[in-house]
């Protein structure tokens, strides 16, 4: 059971989805069970497997990590090389935390389903709540290249805005 860093390519557009693991096989079962019933955590490797269907996906490994507490920064390093949050289909730019995989951001918590195949951003964590926002695909991309030029997450992002609107109560 080896530990450490995979991709998932698409064979057709070439575009890839980086991340880490403690147990490459069982990784691999989790994102193909995922993918087939349309509840993948990143919308964009969703809706290219949709598109393109499993013959068009490979999973690979790029690097085994004995440390396990270096899995986030090597996995950061390999997205950044390949750039899989701008041109990919990582959601974020950094590594997410070993066993989060970052499903909040297309979970709808409240009702213990995925999302993923709505255009759903995940806006805010108000008081343990998530907040989501309807969006169409221009909006999306908007919101993501604005996200990519300040480094940040949609979370922080929308999170500030949130916080910058008058505190005023309703009449």
């Amino acid at each position: 059971m080896a530990s450490g860093i995979y991709g998932i390519k698409n064979k057709v557009t070439g575009k890839h989805y980086i991340g880490s693991t403690k147990n490459f096989s069982k990784r691999w079962g989790e994102h193909k069970y995922h993918l087939k019933r349309g509840t993948h955590h990143s919308i964009k490797l969703q809706r290219s497997y949709d598109k393109h269907g499993v013959s068009s996906f490979e999973f690979f490994i790029l690097q085994e990590v004995e440390d396990c507490s270096q899995l986030r920064e090597v996995e950061e390093s390999f997205i950044k090389l390949y750039q899989s949050w701008i041109n990919g289909y990582n959601v974020l730019k950094r590594g997410a935390k070993l066993g989060d995989y970052e499903e909040g951001t297309v979970r709808n918590v409240s009702k213990g389903e995925y999302t993923t195949r709505k255009k759903i951003v995940e806006a805010a964590d108000v008081q343990s709540r998530k907040l989501t926002i309807r969006c169409s695909d221009e909006e999306y991309k908007i919101l993501v290249n604005y996200c990519i030029k300040r480094e940040q997450t949609q979370n922080d992002v929308l999170r500030e805005h949130i916080r910058s609107l008058p505190k005023k109560k309703p009449s």
